[in-house]
């Protein structure tokens, strides 16, 4: 038998993505495996949530493609603020919304996974993520 993915501690993780159904699913399968998760509909939103929550928020797993304000225009704005929050960036055609991101918010630490993704894929990559220790 295949080793259960790893679960969560309680960490909270910031959802943004546009499409609500891919949303809730994504939710559940987090908050399952003990998560904590906070989630907004478009970049404008996931900014709002994070700054009500800078303080608790360890990851944000965010769409690139999204009307208003995109997934590489978030990860530019919150790289400004130097935070330290970590990135996986969700993404339907990976190598041209990687180049977007690079451009927009270069030198930003993003973890890519792919659409669509397995539960183990989602919890592997936000462990590994969550888990990872940045080099000064």
């Amino acid at each position: 038998s295949r080793p259960s993915p790893p679960r969560g501690r309680g960490e909270t993780i910031l959802l943004v993505d546009d499409e609500a159904a891919f949303r809730e699913i994504t939710q559940a399968t987090l908050e399952k495996y003990g998560y904590r998760v906070i989630t907004a509909g478009d970049g404008t939103e996931g900014l709002t949530a994070f700054m009500q929550n800078r303080s608790e928020v360890r990851l944000i797993l965010t769409d690139i493609m999204m009307p208003v304000m995109d997934g590489a225009a978030l990860i530019r704005s919150l790289q400004k603020m130097d935070l330290d929050v970590k990135f996986i960036a969700i993404s339907g055609l990976l190598e041209t919304e990687r180049a977007a991101v690079e451009a927009a918010a270069p030198g930003a630490r993003v973890e890519y996974l792919a659409k669509p993704f397995s539960t183990d894929n989602l919890l592997l990559t936000v462990s590994e993520v969550l888990t990872r220790v940045d080099e000064a």
